[in-house]
């Protein structure tokens, strides 16, 4: 289920997102940078910078 809520930070949004009973899901490429928190582990996903 997806949600989003306003973040603390001007101009940034906080979003959720999880795969239906616990399996895998996908973050789709927008040009973005996101910030993920993953079982513990954080990882960044964001565009190319070539």
């Amino acid at each position: 289920m997806y949600a989003e809520r306003v973040s603390l930070l001007a101009g940034a949004v906080v979003w959720r997102v999880g795969p239906p009973r616990g399996g895998q899901g996908r973050v789709l490429p927008d040009g973005c940078m996101d910030l993920l928190w993953d079982d513990g582990a954080l990882l960044v996903a964001g565009p190319d910078t070539r």
